[in-house]
């Protein structure tokens, strides 16, 4: 038994070396390959501590500012909103690798998938979820990404430093999710990007498979002119469709698609080293991307057939002002607006127990609401930061609307002062 245990040793061991002698060239060449194939963990703790006046409109325990709610007085005339409120939380923190160096199509590769601890909605605080997840092929003049990171009206090369998390959200856009985007480089200074979206855990208002039903993804078109290190800008036109319906009250089959638009525009230049941003955008129903908005039944449509939509329609703008680091230290300022225009045609707004029969809106009952924040931040090292902001808001909430949705009565408006602080490592 010994001696047979002892030539399978041998034969092994000698044919191991055999296809190791022949796949010599073999492994040099894949052994050059990975040599080339770089890998990159990075990431930062985030310890946010928050103070508000008043009582806000808010997400993730706090983190995610909107604007103040609208007055709730008791039968003394005291407003119950009048409340000061203190969150302490290191749920932004997020960690991510970035793999390069691959080759494949005649294009370089690489990957980057990322991850907080914010979860998918409040009641999964602290559970890891995904936020980028996406591979990219890039060509002398093309690039092809696909996977999920941020809707195209999130312009990469230019987000509001804000201590505030999110960069200015929610006047600036918010929304991740899967889709495939080509960018033709014309020139350094000239870009054209498509990109194709279906909506992952920011989806617009109504019925969450809405868009699926619809069958057509949120068509982006993009163009991007100048150096982001000196003057830059560009534009962003969009359509998407959803079907918030596949049969009517008596079970018939319908197929009612509504759909809406959106336009977008930003500019940003630097000059030694102060850096000036301004972006906005207007558009039908843009509750994808966090802001006001929504849609709901024609007026003059029979309330349980084949009835058509209407969009209630947004505004937003935000402007960023930044300067150089003087001596570790950093300042900023940064102002928001947003405004609900309601909808061209009108709407059936009729309710039953507090929600809407036919129709899905998200804070239209707010006709408008700003902020203005200035911020420092100090560099101790180039790993460690701190940084304050204080920021003053104002919104204006409607107590009576017409068929538009437009407000014919309205609430005093409702003010909220916060101040933020962050400790934040960087890695």
């Amino acid at each position: 038994m010994k001696k047979i245990l002892l030539l399978f040793v041998f034969s092994f061991a000698a044919a191991a070396l055999y296809a190791q002698g022949i796949e010599t060239n073999e492994a040099k060449e894949l052994k050059e390959k990975l040599r080339k194939v770089t890998f990159k963990v990075g990431g930062r703790i985030d310890a946010r501590f928050s103070y508000d006046t008043y009582q806000s409109v808010t997400s993730r325990d706090g983190i995610l500012y909107f604007f103040p709610k609208a007055p709730q007085f008791d039968r003394l005339g005291s407003d119950l909103n009048k409340e000061g409120e203190l969150n302490f939380n290191l749920y932004s923190s997020r960690i991510n690798l970035s793999v390069a160096g691959f080759r494949g199509l005649g294009a370089d590769m690489s990957v980057f998938i990322e991850g907080d601890f914010m979860g998918s909605t409040t009641n999964y605080l602290q559970m890891f979820r995904l936020r980028h997840a996406y591979f990219k092929m890039v060509w002398p003049k093309n690039e092809l990404l696909i996977g999920q990171t941020s809707h195209l009206t999130y312009v990469d090369e230019m987000q509001p430093n804000t201590v505030f998390f999110a960069g200015g959200v929610p006047f600036n856009s918010l929304n991740r999710g899967p889709q495939i985007r080509y960018t033709r480089v014309f020139s350094p200074n000239v870009k054209l990007l498509v990109a194709a979206e279906m909506y992952g855990g920011h989806n617009s208002v109504g019925p969450s498979d809405a868009q699926r039903k619809a069958a057509i993804p949120d068509m982006q078109v993009q163009m991007k002119f100048g150096n982001p290190d000196r003057v830059f800008g560009g534009f962003t036109v969009g359509y998407k469709f959803l079907k918030p319906r596949s049969v009517d009250n008596d079970g018939l089959k319908i197929n009612k698609r509504v759909g809406s638009f959106d336009v977008n525009a930003f500019l940003q230049f630097i000059l030694e080293g102060y850096q000036f941003q301004l972006w906005g955008i207007y558009g039908q129903n843009l509750s994808m991307l966090n802001m006001i908005g929504g849609y709901g039944k024609l007026l003059s449509d029979p309330t349980g057939g084949n009835y058509d939509y209407a969009n209630t329609s947004t505004l937003s703008a935000w402007f960023d002002f930044q300067t150089p680091t003087f001596k570790g230290l950093q300042f900023g300022f940064f102002a928001g607006y947003q405004k609900n225009f309601g909808s061209n045609k009108p709407m059936d707004l009729a309710e039953k127990d507090g929600v809407f029969q036919y129709g899905y809106f998200r804070d239209c009952n707010v006709t408008w609401f700003n902020r203005l924040s200035p911020r420092v931040y100090y560099y101790a090292t180039k790993n460690l930061s701190f940084g304050i902001e204080y920021s003053y808001s104002v919104a204006s909430w409607g107590e009576t609307f017409n068929a538009y949705y437009e407000a014919e009565k309205s609430y005093p408006t409702s003010h909220n002062n916060r101040i933020e602080v962050l400790a934040r490592f960087a890695f």
